[in-house]
Protein backbone atom coordinates (compact mmCIF):
# COMPACT_ATOMS: atom_id res chain seq x y z
CA UNK A 1 0.00 0.00 0.00
CA UNK A 2 1.51 3.17 -0.88
CA UNK A 3 2.14 6.08 1.37
CA UNK A 4 -0.28 8.49 -0.64
CA UNK A 5 -2.95 5.60 -0.10
CA UNK A 6 -2.73 5.83 3.42
CA UNK A 7 -2.58 9.19 3.88
CA UNK A 8 -6.03 9.30 1.87
CA UNK A 9 -7.71 6.53 3.97
CA UNK A 10 -6.64 8.57 6.72
CA UNK A 11 -8.08 11.71 5.77
CA UNK A 12 -11.54 9.78 4.66
CA UNK A 13 -11.72 8.73 8.43
CA UNK A 14 -10.85 12.51 9.54
CA UNK A 15 -13.83 13.97 7.50
CA UNK A 16 -16.20 11.39 8.08
CA UNK A 17 -15.52 11.90 12.00
CA UNK A 18 -15.61 15.67 11.33
CA UNK A 19 -19.09 15.46 9.23
CA UNK A 20 -20.83 13.60 11.46
CA UNK A 21 -20.00 15.90 14.37
CA UNK A 22 -21.22 18.77 12.03
CA UNK A 23 -24.23 16.40 11.72
CA UNK A 24 -25.57 16.56 15.48
CA UNK A 25 -24.69 20.04 15.66
CA UNK A 26 -27.47 21.99 17.47
CA UNK A 27 -30.01 23.61 15.13
CA UNK A 28 -30.58 26.94 16.60
CA UNK A 29 -34.30 26.39 17.28
CA UNK A 30 -35.71 27.04 20.45
CA UNK A 31 -35.09 23.54 23.17
CA UNK A 32 -38.54 22.67 24.84
CA UNK A 33 -39.15 19.99 27.21
CA UNK A 34 -41.79 17.22 27.19
CA UNK A 35 -43.91 18.71 30.34
CA UNK A 36 -43.62 22.78 28.60
CA UNK A 37 -45.04 21.05 25.40
CA UNK A 38 -47.88 19.62 27.01
CA UNK A 39 -48.62 22.11 29.18
CA UNK A 40 -49.37 24.35 26.02
CA UNK A 41 -51.36 21.68 24.13
CA UNK A 42 -53.68 20.92 27.15
CA UNK A 43 -54.18 24.40 27.75
CA UNK A 44 -57.56 24.88 26.33
CA UNK A 45 -58.01 21.82 24.83
CA UNK A 46 -61.25 21.50 22.96
CA UNK A 47 -62.39 17.94 23.97
CA UNK A 48 -61.02 19.06 27.51
CA UNK A 49 -62.90 22.59 27.71
CA UNK A 50 -66.16 20.65 26.68
CA UNK A 51 -66.35 17.92 29.40
CA UNK A 52 -65.49 20.65 31.97
CA UNK A 53 -68.50 22.44 30.65
CA UNK A 54 -70.56 19.44 30.93
CA UNK A 55 -69.57 19.27 34.22
CA UNK A 56 -71.15 23.17 34.73
CA UNK A 57 -74.00 21.94 33.19
CA UNK A 58 -74.80 19.30 35.28
CA UNK A 59 -74.46 21.45 38.49
CA UNK A 60 -76.85 23.29 36.61
CA UNK A 61 -79.57 21.11 35.87
CA UNK A 62 -78.83 20.12 40.25
CA UNK A 63 -79.69 23.63 41.11
CA UNK A 64 -82.74 23.36 39.09
CA UNK A 65 -84.03 20.18 40.74
CA UNK A 66 -83.61 21.44 44.28
CA UNK A 67 -85.78 24.83 43.42
CA UNK A 68 -89.19 24.52 44.97
CA UNK A 69 -92.10 24.46 42.47
CA UNK A 70 -94.00 27.49 41.50
CA UNK A 71 -97.08 28.57 42.76
CA UNK A 72 -99.90 29.14 40.89
CA UNK A 73 -102.04 32.58 41.60
CA UNK A 74 -105.73 32.86 40.97
CA UNK A 75 -107.28 35.98 40.80
CA UNK A 76 -110.76 36.75 40.44
CA UNK A 77 -113.75 39.55 40.75
CA UNK A 78 -116.61 40.86 40.32
CA UNK A 79 -119.75 42.75 41.16
CA UNK A 80 -122.42 41.18 42.87
CA UNK A 81 -125.98 42.74 44.02
CA UNK A 82 -129.17 41.73 46.15
CA UNK A 83 -131.75 39.93 44.53
CA UNK A 84 -134.40 41.57 46.54
CA UNK A 85 -133.03 45.20 47.18
CA UNK A 86 -131.02 47.55 44.95
CA UNK A 87 -128.06 47.22 47.44
CA UNK A 88 -124.49 45.92 45.47
CA UNK A 89 -121.31 45.71 46.35
CA UNK A 90 -117.65 44.59 44.58
CA UNK A 91 -116.44 40.75 45.20
CA UNK A 92 -113.03 39.57 44.87
CA UNK A 93 -111.54 36.46 45.40
CA UNK A 94 -107.42 35.56 45.52
CA UNK A 95 -106.30 31.94 45.15
CA UNK A 96 -102.46 30.20 45.71
CA UNK A 97 -102.05 27.08 44.74
CA UNK A 98 -99.24 25.11 45.31
CA UNK A 99 -97.52 21.47 44.80
CA UNK A 100 -95.40 20.18 47.83
CA UNK A 101 -92.51 19.10 47.19
CA UNK A 102 -93.08 15.31 48.32
CA UNK A 103 -89.46 13.59 50.13
CA UNK A 104 -90.28 10.61 48.56
CA UNK A 105 -89.82 12.49 44.93
CA UNK A 106 -87.69 14.93 45.96
CA UNK A 107 -85.06 13.35 47.10
CA UNK A 108 -85.25 11.08 44.54
CA UNK A 109 -84.68 13.38 41.66
CA UNK A 110 -81.81 15.38 43.81
CA UNK A 111 -80.21 12.14 43.98
CA UNK A 112 -80.75 11.34 40.14
CA UNK A 113 -79.07 15.11 39.14
CA UNK A 114 -76.29 14.38 41.58
CA UNK A 115 -75.26 10.80 39.37
CA UNK A 116 -75.39 12.74 36.74
CA UNK A 117 -72.69 15.26 37.53
CA UNK A 118 -70.68 12.37 38.60
CA UNK A 119 -70.99 10.97 35.58
CA UNK A 120 -69.98 14.32 33.77
CA UNK A 121 -66.64 14.19 36.49
CA UNK A 122 -65.88 10.79 35.47
CA UNK A 123 -66.11 11.64 31.79
CA UNK A 124 -63.69 14.78 32.16
CA UNK A 125 -61.30 12.67 34.16
CA UNK A 126 -61.60 10.37 30.93
CA UNK A 127 -61.66 13.20 28.35
CA UNK A 128 -58.00 14.47 30.40
CA UNK A 129 -56.44 11.27 30.55
CA UNK A 130 -57.60 10.42 26.71
CA UNK A 131 -56.02 13.70 25.81
CA UNK A 132 -52.90 13.35 27.82
CA UNK A 133 -52.19 9.44 26.54
CA UNK A 134 -52.70 11.15 22.66
CA UNK A 135 -50.40 14.12 23.27
CA UNK A 136 -47.47 11.86 25.32
CA UNK A 137 -47.60 9.57 22.09
CA UNK A 138 -46.64 12.21 19.69
CA UNK A 139 -44.23 13.48 22.09
CA UNK A 140 -42.75 10.24 21.96
CA UNK A 141 -43.10 9.89 18.04
CA UNK A 142 -41.35 13.76 17.70
CA UNK A 143 -38.57 12.41 19.90
CA UNK A 144 -37.96 9.18 17.66
CA UNK A 145 -37.91 11.02 14.78
CA UNK A 146 -35.81 13.79 15.53
CA UNK A 147 -33.29 11.41 15.99
CA UNK A 148 -33.69 9.43 13.55
CA UNK A 149 -33.53 12.48 10.86
CA UNK A 150 -29.99 13.32 13.58
CA UNK A 151 -28.69 9.56 12.93
CA UNK A 152 -29.73 10.03 8.84
CA UNK A 153 -28.15 13.18 8.28
CA UNK A 154 -24.96 11.74 9.62
CA UNK A 155 -25.07 9.31 7.66
CA UNK A 156 -25.74 11.37 4.51
CA UNK A 157 -22.43 13.78 5.48
CA UNK A 158 -20.38 10.34 6.34
CA UNK A 159 -21.14 8.97 2.77
CA UNK A 160 -21.19 12.22 1.16
CA UNK A 161 -17.52 12.73 2.67
CA UNK A 162 -16.65 8.86 1.32
CA UNK A 163 -17.61 9.78 -2.37
CA UNK A 164 -16.00 12.49 -2.28
CA UNK A 165 -12.69 10.65 -1.34
CA UNK A 166 -13.88 7.69 -3.42
CA UNK A 167 -14.07 10.01 -6.90
CA UNK A 168 -10.42 11.37 -5.84
CA UNK A 169 -9.31 8.01 -5.39
CA UNK A 170 -10.40 6.63 -8.78
CA UNK A 171 -8.66 9.99 -10.55
CA UNK A 172 -5.21 8.87 -9.05
CA UNK A 173 -6.04 4.92 -10.01
CA UNK A 174 -6.27 3.98 -6.44
CA UNK A 175 -10.16 2.69 -6.45
CA UNK A 176 -12.55 1.34 -9.14
CA UNK A 177 -14.91 3.07 -10.86
CA UNK A 178 -17.34 0.66 -9.15
CA UNK A 179 -17.04 1.50 -5.83
CA UNK A 180 -17.20 5.30 -7.03
CA UNK A 181 -21.27 4.21 -8.50
CA UNK A 182 -21.68 2.48 -5.71
CA UNK A 183 -20.83 5.26 -3.15
CA UNK A 184 -23.37 8.02 -5.17
CA UNK A 185 -26.06 5.33 -5.54
CA UNK A 186 -25.51 5.04 -1.37
CA UNK A 187 -25.89 8.52 -0.97
CA UNK A 188 -29.04 8.56 -2.74
CA UNK A 189 -30.67 6.14 -1.00
CA UNK A 190 -29.32 7.72 2.42
CA UNK A 191 -30.68 11.27 1.32
CA UNK A 192 -34.20 9.89 0.62
CA UNK A 193 -34.20 8.08 4.03
CA UNK A 194 -32.61 11.82 5.83
CA UNK A 195 -36.16 13.20 3.75
CA UNK A 196 -38.32 10.95 4.51
CA UNK A 197 -37.51 11.46 8.31
CA UNK A 198 -37.16 15.43 8.49
CA UNK A 199 -40.54 15.31 6.79
CA UNK A 200 -42.10 12.95 9.51
CA UNK A 201 -40.51 15.35 12.10
CA UNK A 202 -42.06 18.47 11.09
CA UNK A 203 -44.94 17.07 10.59
CA UNK A 204 -45.04 15.37 14.47
CA UNK A 205 -44.17 19.16 15.08
CA UNK A 206 -46.84 20.79 13.18
CA UNK A 207 -49.36 18.85 14.90
CA UNK A 208 -48.52 19.77 18.18
CA UNK A 209 -47.89 23.34 17.02
CA UNK A 210 -51.77 22.96 15.80
CA UNK A 211 -53.27 21.30 18.69
CA UNK A 212 -51.76 23.94 20.82
CA UNK A 213 -53.34 26.64 19.03
CA UNK A 214 -50.20 28.09 17.86
CA UNK A 215 -48.99 28.78 21.38
CA UNK A 216 -46.21 26.76 21.04
CA UNK A 217 -43.12 28.23 18.53
CA UNK A 218 -43.34 27.24 14.64
CA UNK A 219 -40.67 25.43 14.56
CA UNK A 220 -39.03 23.84 18.05
CA UNK A 221 -36.38 20.90 19.10
CA UNK A 222 -38.14 19.13 21.76
CA UNK A 223 -35.83 17.50 24.55
CA UNK A 224 -37.14 14.23 25.11
CA UNK A 225 -34.60 11.54 25.20
CA UNK A 226 -35.64 7.66 24.84
CA UNK A 227 -32.50 6.07 26.44
CA UNK A 228 -32.96 3.87 29.53
CA UNK A 229 -35.32 0.76 29.49
CA UNK A 230 -38.74 0.86 31.87
CA UNK A 231 -38.69 -1.98 34.43
CA UNK A 232 -40.23 -5.30 33.68
CA UNK A 233 -44.53 -5.42 34.12
CA UNK A 234 -46.84 -8.01 35.79
CA UNK A 235 -50.12 -8.22 34.18
CA UNK A 236 -51.82 -9.74 36.91
CA UNK A 237 -50.79 -7.37 39.75
CA UNK A 238 -51.90 -4.53 36.86
CA UNK A 239 -55.93 -6.44 36.51
CA UNK A 240 -56.78 -4.84 39.98
CA UNK A 241 -55.55 -1.56 39.07
CA UNK A 242 -57.03 -1.55 35.93
CA UNK A 243 -60.61 -2.50 37.67
CA UNK A 244 -60.23 0.16 40.53
CA UNK A 245 -58.89 3.60 38.34
CA UNK A 246 -59.14 3.26 34.46
CA UNK A 247 -61.10 6.40 34.01
CA UNK A 248 -63.46 4.93 31.17
CA UNK A 249 -64.39 2.27 33.60
CA UNK A 250 -65.05 4.55 36.13
CA UNK A 251 -67.24 6.39 33.75
CA UNK A 252 -68.99 3.56 32.82
CA UNK A 253 -69.62 2.71 36.35
CA UNK A 254 -70.88 5.92 37.17
CA UNK A 255 -73.30 5.71 34.36
CA UNK A 256 -74.97 2.57 35.98
CA UNK A 257 -75.26 4.18 39.06
CA UNK A 258 -77.11 7.07 37.42
CA UNK A 259 -79.31 4.46 35.15
CA UNK A 260 -80.38 3.13 38.98
CA UNK A 261 -81.21 6.82 39.99
CA UNK A 262 -83.30 7.42 37.15
CA UNK A 263 -85.05 4.07 37.69
CA UNK A 264 -85.62 4.95 41.30
CA UNK A 265 -87.00 8.80 40.33
CA UNK A 266 -89.33 7.04 37.68
CA UNK A 267 -90.93 4.69 40.02
CA UNK A 268 -91.46 7.60 42.71
CA UNK A 269 -93.33 9.21 40.01
CA UNK A 270 -96.07 6.86 40.74
CA UNK A 271 -96.60 7.74 44.40
CA UNK A 272 -98.95 10.89 45.36
CA UNK A 273 -98.20 14.15 45.31
CA UNK A 274 -100.00 16.72 48.06
CA UNK A 275 -101.28 19.87 46.80
CA UNK A 276 -102.04 22.94 49.02
CA UNK A 277 -104.35 25.77 48.36
CA UNK A 278 -105.11 29.29 49.71
CA UNK A 279 -108.16 31.27 49.14
CA UNK A 280 -109.49 34.60 50.52
CA UNK A 281 -112.48 36.00 48.49
CA UNK A 282 -114.97 38.83 49.64
CA UNK A 283 -118.83 38.77 48.58
CA UNK A 284 -121.64 40.98 48.81
CA UNK A 285 -122.41 39.56 52.04
CA UNK A 286 -119.59 37.57 53.48
CA UNK A 287 -115.47 37.34 53.57
CA UNK A 288 -114.13 33.95 53.69
CA UNK A 289 -110.35 32.60 54.06
CA UNK A 290 -110.21 29.02 53.62
CA UNK A 291 -106.81 26.74 53.32
CA UNK A 292 -107.09 23.08 51.47
CA UNK A 293 -104.55 20.11 51.07
CA UNK A 294 -105.52 17.71 48.20
CA UNK A 295 -104.04 14.59 47.69
CA UNK A 296 -103.15 13.64 43.54
CA UNK A 297 -103.53 9.72 43.49
CA UNK A 298 -102.00 8.37 39.70
CA UNK A 299 -104.98 6.13 39.34
CA UNK A 300 -104.85 6.19 35.28
CA UNK A 301 -100.77 7.29 34.99
CA UNK A 302 -98.76 5.17 36.91
CA UNK A 303 -95.85 5.90 34.68
CA UNK A 304 -95.12 2.54 33.77
CA UNK A 305 -93.62 3.20 30.57
CA UNK A 306 -91.20 5.74 31.76
CA UNK A 307 -90.53 3.13 34.12
CA UNK A 308 -89.58 0.26 31.90
CA UNK A 309 -87.58 2.56 29.97
CA UNK A 310 -85.28 3.37 33.09
CA UNK A 311 -84.71 -0.46 34.02
CA UNK A 312 -83.98 -1.31 30.42
CA UNK A 313 -81.55 2.08 30.63
CA UNK A 314 -80.04 0.40 33.88
CA UNK A 315 -79.70 -2.90 32.52
CA UNK A 316 -78.02 -1.79 29.78
CA UNK A 317 -75.62 0.34 31.55
CA UNK A 318 -74.83 -2.86 33.72
CA UNK A 319 -74.19 -4.72 30.84
CA UNK A 320 -71.61 -2.32 29.59
CA UNK A 321 -70.09 -2.12 32.52
CA UNK A 322 -69.55 -5.96 32.12
CA UNK A 323 -68.45 -5.52 28.59
CA UNK A 324 -65.38 -2.74 29.24
CA UNK A 325 -64.10 -4.71 31.76
CA UNK A 326 -63.56 -7.02 29.66
CA UNK A 327 -62.59 -5.11 26.80
CA UNK A 328 -60.14 -3.66 28.88
CA UNK A 329 -58.64 -6.52 30.82
CA UNK A 330 -58.45 -8.01 27.05
CA UNK A 331 -56.59 -5.10 25.90
CA UNK A 332 -54.00 -4.75 29.07
CA UNK A 333 -52.75 -8.57 28.33
CA UNK A 334 -52.35 -7.50 24.62
CA UNK A 335 -50.09 -4.55 25.66
CA UNK A 336 -48.56 -6.53 28.29
CA UNK A 337 -47.54 -8.95 26.04
CA UNK A 338 -46.04 -6.89 23.25
CA UNK A 339 -44.70 -4.62 26.32
CA UNK A 340 -42.44 -7.66 27.35
CA UNK A 341 -41.49 -8.32 24.15
CA UNK A 342 -40.61 -4.93 23.19
CA UNK A 343 -38.50 -4.71 26.37
CA UNK A 344 -36.57 -8.10 25.79
CA UNK A 345 -35.66 -6.90 22.29
CA UNK A 346 -34.46 -3.55 23.50
CA UNK A 347 -32.58 -5.27 26.26
CA UNK A 348 -31.02 -7.06 23.46
CA UNK A 349 -29.70 -4.43 21.54
CA UNK A 350 -28.19 -2.96 24.24
CA UNK A 351 -26.67 -5.52 25.55
CA UNK A 352 -25.78 -7.61 22.45
CA UNK A 353 -26.03 -5.43 18.91
CA UNK A 354 -25.38 -2.67 19.03
CA UNK A 355 -22.24 -3.13 20.74
CA UNK A 356 -21.40 -5.38 18.01
CA UNK A 357 -22.51 -3.33 15.27
CA UNK A 358 -19.16 -0.62 16.91
CA UNK A 359 -16.87 -2.94 17.35
CA UNK A 360 -17.48 -3.83 13.47
CA UNK A 361 -17.30 -0.42 12.54
CA UNK A 362 -14.15 0.06 14.52
CA UNK A 363 -12.78 -2.86 13.19
CA UNK A 364 -13.22 -2.24 9.46
CA UNK A 365 -11.91 1.25 10.21
CA UNK A 366 -9.24 -0.16 11.47
CA UNK A 367 -8.88 -2.78 8.60
CA UNK A 368 -9.50 0.54 5.99
CA UNK A 369 -6.67 2.60 7.69
CA UNK A 370 -4.15 -0.41 7.37
CA UNK A 371 -5.26 -0.81 3.83
CA UNK A 372 -6.26 -4.30 4.30
CA UNK A 373 -10.14 -3.71 3.17
CA UNK A 374 -11.73 -1.53 0.45
CA UNK A 375 -13.74 1.63 0.93
CA UNK A 376 -16.77 -0.51 0.81
CA UNK A 377 -16.23 -2.88 3.48
CA UNK A 378 -16.20 0.57 5.58
CA UNK A 379 -19.29 1.50 3.87
CA UNK A 380 -21.09 -1.97 5.23
CA UNK A 381 -20.01 -2.00 8.44
CA UNK A 382 -21.22 1.66 8.81
CA UNK A 383 -24.47 1.17 7.52
CA UNK A 384 -24.73 -1.92 9.55
CA UNK A 385 -24.51 0.27 12.40
CA UNK A 386 -26.77 2.80 11.39
CA UNK A 387 -29.46 -0.01 10.78
CA UNK A 388 -28.90 -0.96 14.30
CA UNK A 389 -29.44 2.42 15.67
CA UNK A 390 -32.10 3.18 14.36
CA UNK A 391 -33.97 -0.62 14.61
CA UNK A 392 -32.92 0.60 18.56
CA UNK A 393 -34.69 3.12 18.64
CA UNK A 394 -37.80 2.04 16.66
CA UNK A 395 -37.63 -0.85 19.64
CA UNK A 396 -37.04 1.78 22.42
CA UNK A 397 -40.25 3.87 21.11
CA UNK A 398 -42.46 1.21 20.76
CA UNK A 399 -41.82 0.04 24.35
CA UNK A 400 -42.13 3.79 25.83
CA UNK A 401 -45.59 3.86 23.48
CA UNK A 402 -46.86 0.45 25.18
CA UNK A 403 -45.87 1.85 28.60
CA UNK A 404 -48.24 4.97 27.88
CA UNK A 405 -50.91 2.61 26.55
CA UNK A 406 -50.62 0.47 30.14
CA UNK A 407 -50.55 3.64 32.51
CA UNK A 408 -53.73 5.09 30.26
CA UNK A 409 -55.35 1.45 31.29
CA UNK A 410 -54.45 1.66 34.85
CA UNK A 411 -55.54 4.87 35.32
CA UNK A 412 -51.91 6.25 36.24
CA UNK A 413 -51.55 8.96 33.10
CA UNK A 414 -51.57 11.76 34.78
CA UNK A 415 -50.47 15.34 33.04
CA UNK A 416 -47.32 16.56 33.80
CA UNK A 417 -46.51 19.30 36.14
CA UNK A 418 -46.39 22.92 34.72
CA UNK A 419 -43.43 24.11 34.07
CA UNK A 420 -41.90 26.59 36.87
CA UNK A 421 -39.56 29.17 34.94
CA UNK A 422 -41.58 32.05 34.40
CA UNK A 423 -40.37 32.72 30.75
CA UNK A 424 -41.86 28.86 30.30
CA UNK A 425 -44.92 27.81 28.65
CA UNK A 426 -47.25 26.85 30.87
CA UNK A 427 -50.99 25.60 31.14
CA UNK A 428 -53.88 26.94 32.77
CA UNK A 429 -55.00 24.31 35.42
CA UNK A 430 -58.59 22.61 34.00
CA UNK A 431 -61.50 22.42 36.29
CA UNK A 432 -62.27 18.88 37.18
Amino acid sequence: MTRVSKSLNMLVLVSVAVASAAAGAPTGKPVLTSAQVEAAVLEGFPSIEAAAAAVDAAEARLKQVRRLPDPTLDLGGGRGEDRYGPASDSEWRIGLEMELPAPWKYGKATTAAEAMISVAAADLVSTRARTVARIRALLLRLSAAQRRVEVLESQVEMVRSLAQFTALKVELGEARELERLRMEVELGRIRRGADLARAERDALASTLVRLSKERLPAHFTLELPLNGTPPAIDAGALAGAVMETNPELAAQLQRARAAEARTAFQRSMSLPTFVTRVDWATEYDSRSASLAVALKVPLWNRNRPAVAAADAEHRMALARVEERRRNLLSRLDAAAARYEAARKTALRFTGTILPAAREATRLAELSYREGETSILDLLDARRNAQDAELEDLQARLELHLLRVEIDLLTGRLQPAAPPSTPDSTTSKENAS
